[in-house]
Formats: structure tokens, sequence, C-alpha cells
């Protein structure tokens, strides 16, 4: 007979997960409404910028605040340098569509993201995928064409459509290059790095 006291604690940990998860997407949710609120008067990198600019220095404060300087070592340059990269086009592209386009369709379209990863996580990483998940991505990608119904004529912004299939697979580039940094670096500096990078290229 198993003790539930022992796993207790870690089915306490997945709860927390969970509801972490849960508040962030809403988060973001937010943040995203108003990033397409501020695409109608600011470009979108002035609108990347300060996301960026203001998500540091809040987490500038807080370094500042438990004297953690020592978290935010860094290494393999060349691969913080391709995600900040990757991060700077995801912004801007997103920003772009979200303008364009309903942030119910804006969704749709970025939410694929995760299929992306699976998918090109097999040519980086040498992942196996099974025939199950292949199956899976396709129906998921047909249902972003399904979404988008391009033979209604006019339905969606093809530009705005095509800055989604970009900022998705932007994200899922810098989604994979965290599985390079993740062994060496800390959460907290993995996401300085990030987005002082995508700020000095934007602001540039």
């Amino acid at each position: 007979m198993v003790d539930r006291r022992e796993d207790s604690p870690s089915r306490r940990g997945h709860q927390r997960a969970i509801f972490a998860m849960l508040a962030a997407m809403f988060a973001f949710a937010i943040m995203d409404a108003l990033m397409k609120e501020l695409a109608v008067r600011q470009t979108p990198f002035q609108v990347a910028f300060l996301r960026c600019f203001a998500s540091l220095v809040l987490i500038s404060a807080v370094v500042a605040a438990k004297g953690s300087w020592g978290e935010l070592r860094a290494s393999k340059w060349r691969w913080h340098f391709i995600r900040g990269i990757s991060g700077i086009v995801m912004l801007v592209s997103f920003v772009y569509g979200a303008h364009r386009l309903t942030l119910a369709k804006t969704y749709s379209l970025y939410l694929t993201a995760p299929l992306v990863i699976t998918a090109l996580s097999v040519p980086i990483f040498r992942d196996r995928v099974p025939l199950q998940r292949w199956l899976a991505i396709f129906v998921g990608l047909v249902g972003v064409v399904i979404i988008l119904k391009p033979w209604t004529g006019g339905a969606f912004a093809p530009d705005a459509a095509i800055a989604m299939g970009l900022a998705t697979l932007s994200y899922a580039i810098s989604a994979l290059m965290v599985r390079s940094l993740g062994p060496t670096h800390s959460n907290l500096s993995l996401v300085f790095w990030y987005l002082l990078i995508i700020a000095i290229g934007c602001g540039i």
C-alpha cells in the first residue's frame, strides 16, 4: 500500500506549478492585449524595447534587493546571442501580427509553437519523435489552416499571418536554446540576458 504522505509534497509541488503556469498565461494575455493597444501609436520595435526594458528594471531591482548578482553569471555567449536575436524577431513580429489580427486569431497561430518546437528538436537535438506525435503535429497545423480559412478570400491579412508564423518559429528556436543553456545557467541569468539583448537590439 502506497503511503500518501510520501507523494504529498510532490503533488503539492505539481499543483503549485500548474497554478503558476495558469497565472503566467493570464499575465501574458493581459500583456499581449496592452501591446496590441500600444502598437496603434508606436512601432513594433518601440513596443518590444519598452516591454523588455521595463522587465529589466524590475528584475534588476529584485536582484539588487537580494544581492544575488552572482546568479547572473553566463557563458556560451553565442547561444545567448542567437536566442536574443530570435527574441527580437519574435517580439517584433508578434506585435505587428497582433496589431493586424484579433487576439483570438493571434493566439491560434502563436500557440502552435509547441508543435514547431517538437518538429525542430529532431534536426537540432536528434530527438526521436514517435509517429503519434507527428500525427498530432499534422492535425494541429491543419487546425491552424481551418482557423485562417484562406479559401474564403480576405479572411485574414496575409502579412500579419506571415508575421505570426515568423514569431512562432522564432519563439521555438529561442525555447530550444534554453535547453542548451539551462544546465549551466540559473533561471535568473537566462531571463536577464535574454531581455537585455532584446532591449539593446530593439533600442538600436
